[in-house]
């Protein structure tokens, strides 16, 4: 099969949807199909290209084989993620570069587009348009309601509507729709009309390679500085719709009854600033701040680690996420806190993974972090499971096979000349 995957991010840079589209793109690739990963230049999330690319950024686009893919980068805008008008020029200067460049792909049997961003949807479509391939959205934020249950912005806002109109055109316009949890599926399908039939799950995953429980912890603590500290670790994006004030809350909370507990927060963001501030301001020298890491080093920081948390704002579309943290947290055999609801609580519950909290709320998070800072043979039961878990469920390579035999499927239909 030909697959054109088109995702504005990918590795080197961090979070779930580079990871994902790399994983899935070179499992694909060592399983014999031909694949394609149109892509920015790496400069996510400080908007400054990285080193080792800049040179080819000059040239407008790049093509190179990696892991077994062809990954074909075009320049456009590289902005911060920061302000909202930021997002958005780096946004629309991408589906503009990434449109020229797909039409020049040929032999596409398949367009995978991936967001977030949801122009991404638009450039997948339009290739479309030049041949017969068949074109699935995959949808792993649900667009504008991400924006409003962020805070970014508010529903009646013109930027929500103009986004709002898109997105329905783009589950009108797809072959099939791909997302992450079942409860995102239900949600699509209610508020849209769907079809149940079109849209599948493919949930987020882990790579078991890098992931592990055997790195040590003692030498981990030694590297990251935090030798003697029950260590509580928030490890992803540092944004508008995490509620870290929540944890910092918790810090402030502790740092008189437990000065052995030790917060990280590691990685970038738009709150970033605001937060280390906010920490600054309050003097809570029990939180460390740490910069965006590359992903070699993640595991490293998540073994020095007793808790690690998976926090969002308090929204009822969060309950249909599951972020991919999680599942590097349990990889990692580590317990997991959280205080989202839906979805992730699922998770929790099902797997046996971690301890579930009121969002907003730091006195419980404090309870949950005490809780588990009391009992170390409840904690390494809770690792146990969550890695039990994630090597039968999660690993890249079952992802990919399952998600192969819906493309397959969708192929299928396609020649058939039937949408349904």
């Amino acid at each position: 099969m030909r697959i054109l995957f088109v995702s504005q991010y990918y590795c080197p840079e961090m979070g779930a949807p580079s990871v994902r589209v790399q994983q899935l793109s070179r499992a694909w690739a060592a399983s014999g199909h031909d694949v394609t990963v149109l892509t920015a230049f790496p400069n996510h999330p400080s908007g400054t290209i990285y080193p080792g690319y800049r040179h080819r950024f000059l040239r407008l686009v790049d093509t190179r084989h990696q892991d077994g893919v062809r990954v074909l980068r075009v320049a456009h805008v590289p902005t911060a993620n920061r302000a909202g008008w930021e997002r958005m020029v780096s946004y629309s200067s991408f589906a503009t570069t990434a449109s020229l460049a797909a039409s020049v792909v040929r032999d596409v049997d398949i367009v995978i587009a991936t967001s977030p961003q949801l122009l991404v949807g638009l450039v997948g479509w339009l290739r479309t348009k030049l041949s017969k391939a068949a074109f699935v959205l995959e949808v792993r934020d649900i667009w504008p309601e991400s924006i409003t249950a962020s805070g970014v912005s508010h529903k009646h806002s013109s930027l929500v509507k103009i986004l709002g109109t898109l997105a329905r055109f783009l589950y009108r316009e797809a072959d099939h729709i791909v997302t992450v949890t079942d409860n995102m599926r239900g949600y699509l399908i209610k508020h849209n009309n769907l079809t149940p039939s079109r849209v599948d799950v493919i949930g987020g995953g882990v790579n078991l390679d890098l992931f592990t429980n055997t790195n040590d912890r003692t030498v981990a603590q030694r590297e990251w500085d935090l030798c003697g500290k029950f260590v509580v670790s928030y490890i992803g994006t540092l944004g508008a719709a995490h509620d870290l004030s929540t944890v910092l809350a918790a810090a402030a909370e502790l740092r008189g009854p437990a000065p052995d507990v030790a917060f990280v927060l590691a990685g970038e963001g738009a709150a970033k600033l605001s937060l280390e501030r906010e920490a600054k301001r309050n003097h809570l020298t029990n939180i460390r701040f740490i910069d965006r890491q590359n992903i070699a080093k993640i595991p490293s920081l998540i073994a020095a680690s007793d808790v690690c948390l998976a926090v969002l704002r308090n929204d009822p579309l969060f309950e249909t996420v599951v972020p991919t943290k999680i599942f590097e947290y349990m990889a990692c055999g580590k317990p997991v806190l959280s205080n989202i609801q839906g979805e992730t609580q699922n998770l929790l519950n099902l797997s046996g993974a971690g301890m579930s909290v009121s969002s907003g709320d730091p006195g419980e998070l404090v309870r949950g972090i005490l809780a588990l800072r009391g009992n170390k043979n409840r904690s390494a039961r809770l690792g146990e499971a969550g890695r039990s878990y994630v090597l039968a469920n999660r690993s890249w390579e079952k992802l990919a096979r399952d998600y192969m035999t819906i493309l397959k499927t969708i192929m299928k239909r396609a020649s058939l000349g039937n949408r349904s």
